[in-house]
């Protein structure tokens, strides 16, 4: 590590500063404590910087970074550690100034891109001014999961829902989330927001599904209920939800000490006709977007040519014909080696393929063989590529977009190998790209511009030049079907989550003015766990009631005790890992009046 940027880096336990960016009130999401305050005050200023630029790795003890402070505590920066991050009124004396000014964010980064002077004058400003505290997070009234069962009994109840309506409709809970007041009134709209889009996202339905919002007491935005048949689940798997509730490590039903709730989990069984329907949205947004459960709910092809069988594409004829869109490329922002990626046209909107290469791959270079991939009477099989897998991007009927990937034979994937693809901001939690959640975060806005090099630059004459000629078009026309395909995509997504993400005051901000809203679920539920998460996660209203419910030997074999004496945190895969017995939050439930419901 480089030492020479200041005494930030030699002192403070040799730590390096990550920023990164990932990247309406519906009646389905009305919240009335929702309202920002207008003009936004210096401290909110910086918490938000910190947040959307830093926080995905500097969260706390067990952040991605290695390093123990967290951004969004205010104490945590200004902490009587070996050398305080914030000295108020100090620039000289704040490391982190120290920092920001002279190694982060990383030059040429993507996050470079929207860290700049702006930013940093607003930091120095809040330092100036001595730090001040951040606003803090508004108390929401507690909700328990009695209220919650309640509420789910009662809708299912309803004269008006058939029985059809009561099989097939499943419930989505953001409870624990609206109890823990470390989400804040933005988190929770990203929380709605990255459930609608990965529901709508597993749809072969043309029409976008807005779920919709069930109030508990009186409290709205944090239930949403969706008939399955509507996202078309039901068309091609024989019992769709079967496959969620059988990988839910959270399930819970009331103990006979409680017959009147354990009369409406029983209701609620025989109205749904399952033994688990309503599941955490946050849990969900992020199992569903991951292998196998993305491949099942999507009822995903195992290989390229069953998929294009499906969409009806016929991509060797399109590629003998010329009526595909080829741009070729040195490098892309997941590979180190070249890429070449193809257009083709679908009912649905299109199709793009990417051809991705290992490093030792002798017909790797596409300048010296571009008119890959080989197949039966190919004209020009000395100049053909051979790629090792790709990318498969195809809309949806609803106008989103949906991925696979695939191996050098073309045969479904759940990770594209490192060596070929990688991903530098793990959001999967590793640098592995993996099928769903990976390319929802690469293809926020849809298709990324590409600038194709090999029109005019390629190792061919004659027929073959030609026909690299035909199959890559001028870079005008490239950046055209681009452009069409990424204006389908937004207005989907404007339909799926526009409402939900946006606060009040930023009503006409556009939707590619937001963060992607499954990476920031994804990342959140990722991080450990301290005694407050755990504290919701139980739907217990504070750590008084945790401490009543569960006593200090149950505690300690459960390792709450370092969490609540020592600060301590809780991988979250050791707290949803499951065995005989459940999971172990279920296992803490259990001292909670509740019963774990095992798969």
């Amino acid at each position: 590590m480089d030492t020479s940027t200041g005494p930030f880096i030699r002192k403070y336990y040799g730590i390096t500063l990550i920023f990164l960016v990932t990247s309406i009130i519906s009646p389905w999401a009305p919240m009335a404590h929702c309202q920002e305050q207008e003009p936004e005050s210096l401290p909110s200023q910086v918490r938000r910087i910190f947040k959307e630029h830093c926080h995905r790795c500097h969260n706390g003890p067990g952040s991605s970074s290695g390093y123990g402070f967290d951004v969004l505590q205010h104490d945590s920066l200004l902490a009587k550690t070996e050398e305080k991050l914030v000295v108020p009124y100090s620039l000289k004396e704040s490391p982190l100034w120290d920092a920001i000014q002279k190694r982060m964010p990383v030059p040429l980064s993507a996050e470079r891109h929207d860290f700049g002077d702006a930013q940093r004058a607003v930091i120095k400003k809040w330092i100036e001014a001595g730090a001040p505290a951040y606003p803090s997070v508004s108390v929401r009234p507690f909700v328990s999961l009695h209220q919650m069962i309640i509420a789910i009994r009662d809708d299912l109840s309803r004269k008006e829902m058939t029985k059809p309506e009561q099989l097939n409709t499943r419930y989505f809970s953001l409870v624990h989330i609206h109890n823990n007041n470390q989400f804040d009134e933005e988190d929770i709209r990203y929380q709605r927001a990255a459930l609608s889009k990965v529901l709508n996202s597993l749809s072969w339905m043309e029409t976008i599904v807005v779920p919709r919002s069930v109030p508990v007491g009186k409290v709205q935005g944090i239930l949403y209920a969706v008939d399955i048949r509507d996202l078309g689940w039901n068309l091609n798997l024989e019992r769709p939800w079967k496959n969620v509730e059988t990988l839910y490590p959270y399930g819970l039903k009331y103990r006979d000490i409680n017959p009147e709730m354990a009369a409406a989990d029983e209701q609620i069984d025989a109205l749904s006709g399952s033994h688990q329907a309503w599941v955490r949205s946050d849990w969900f947004v992020v199992t569903a977007t991951l292998p196998s459960l993305y491949h099942t709910l999507l009822d995903l092809p195992k290989s390229a040519s069953a998929l294009e069988q499906r969409l009806e594409v016929n991509a060797i004829d399109n590629i003998s014909n010329g009526k595909v869109v080829r741009a070729g490329f040195p490098k892309s922002g997941v590979s180190g080696q070249n890429r070449l990626v193809e257009r083709h046209v679908t009912k649905q909107g299109s199709y793009w393929k990417s051809y991705d290469f290992r490093q030792d791959n002798a017909r790797a270079n596409i300048a010296r063989f571009p008119l890959g991939p080989l197949y039966r009477g190919h004209p020009f099989p000395e100049l053909a590529f051979r790629h090792d897998g790709g990318e498969l991007i195809f809309n949806l009927p609803n106008g989103l977009q949906a991925f696979l990937l695939v191996d050098a034979n073309d045969n479904r994937i759940d990770t594209g190998p490192v060596d070929v693809v990688s991903d530098d901001k793990k959001v999967s939690g590793t640098p592995l790209i993996v099928n769903g959640v990976s390319c929802m975060a690469c293809h926020r806005h849809g298709m990324i511009p590409v600038e194709d090099t090999l029109r005019e630059s390629n190792a061919l004459f004659g027929t073959a030049r030609e026909t690299v000629t035909l199959l890559h078009p001028s870079q005008k026309a490239i950046e055209k079907h681009v452009e069409e395909d990424k204006a389908r995509f937004l207005k989907s997504l404007e339909a799926t989550m526009g409402t939900l993400i946006r606060a009040p005051a930023k009503q006409k901000t556009p939707v590619t003015e937001f963060r992607e809203p499954v990476t920031e679920v994804v990342t959140r539920y990722r991080r450990h766990l301290d005694i407050n998460d755990v504290v919701s996660e139980l739907y217990l209203e504070n750590l008084e009631s945790l401490n009543n419910e569960i006593g200090k030997e149950k505690r300690r074999e459960l390792t709450f005790e370092s969490l609540i004496e020592r600060k301590g945190v809780l991988p979250r895969y050791q707290w949803d890992a499951t065995d005989s017995g459940g999971s172990l939050m279920q296992k803490a439930a259990a001292s909670c009046f509740y019963i774990p419901v095992i798969r």
